[in-house]
This record gives structure tokens, sequence and C-alpha cells, in this order.
């Protein structure tokens, strides 16, 4: 139980510089899978970098939360969301580019997932309203710079 709590604890020491570094990688990514597409390179890097993030932050938010029931029913919800999709493709006989598909699928459940765990990370750690602040300021920064330099 000792290393337990101290593994916790070594975690929400942690979460601030998490936070930074999810807020900045977001423009980072979809800078990388705008390139991506105009030189018609496969985006499968970037679905897989998103797909860890997620992974991790939803992982990392579930096993600091005190409240898990919330993270059960935002998978529930998210699952039968994906699961009706699914289903509308095949009745109306819809032959979709499912890869495209999925990577905008993961997009979509980025933010939802993303701010339950932003949540509960504040919960544990006020720091990270500070990382957070900074890490929208590089983000906005990055935003700017690809768009003066476009």
């Amino acid at each position: 139980m000792k290393s337990l709590n101290s593994a916790r604890s070594w975690l929400t020491a942690r979460l601030p510089v998490f936070v930074f570094v999810l807020f900045v990688l977001q423009p980072v990514l979809d800078c990388v899978s705008f390139w991506f597409t105009e030189l018609e390179w496969s985006n499968l890097p970037t679905l897989a970098v998103r797909m860890g993030l997620l992974a991790v932050t939803a992982l990392l938010g579930f096993c600091l939360s005190g409240r898990k029931w919330i993270y059960w029913t935002a998978a529930a919800v998210c699952a039968a969301i994906g699961a009706g999709h699914l289903y509308a493709l095949y009745d109306y006989g819809v032959v979709a580019d499912l890869f495209g598909d999925l990577t905008n699928y993961i997009r979509i459940l980025q933010l939802p997932v993303t701010v339950l765990c932003l949540i509960t990370f504040l919960r544990e750690n006020e720091r990270c309203y500070e990382s957070m602040k900074w890490g929208m300021v590089v983000s906005v920064a990055l935003i700017v710079l690809v768009e003066v330099l476009s």
C-alpha cells in the first residue's frame, strides 16, 4: 500500500509537466498531419501518437480519479457513439475510408476524454492551472507562427 501511495504522489507531482506537454503537442500534431496529407503520406504516425496520448491521458486520469464510475460511463458513451456510427455506415451501405473515419473519431473523442482527465488532474494538483495557462500560450504562439510562415 505504501508503494502505491508513493507511486500516486510521484505521478501527481509530475502532472503539471504532462499537462503542459499535452497542450503543446496538439497543434504540433495538427501541423504534422496537415503536411503528411499535403505530401500524400500516411497519417498513421500522427494517429498512433494521438492514440497513445489519448490512452495515456485516459489511463492516468482513471487511475488518479476517486470517481471511476464517471470514466466507465464516458467509455460506454464513446463506445455507443462508435458502434452507432459503424452501424449507420453498414445500414446505408456506405463504403467509407475507415482509416479517415478512425482518425476523425479519435479527434472527436480526444476533447471530452481529455477534458474529463484535466478535471481529475486539476483536483490532484493545483499547479496544473499554471501548466494549462503556459501550455495555451505556447500553443497559440505555435499557431501564430505557423500562420505567419504560411
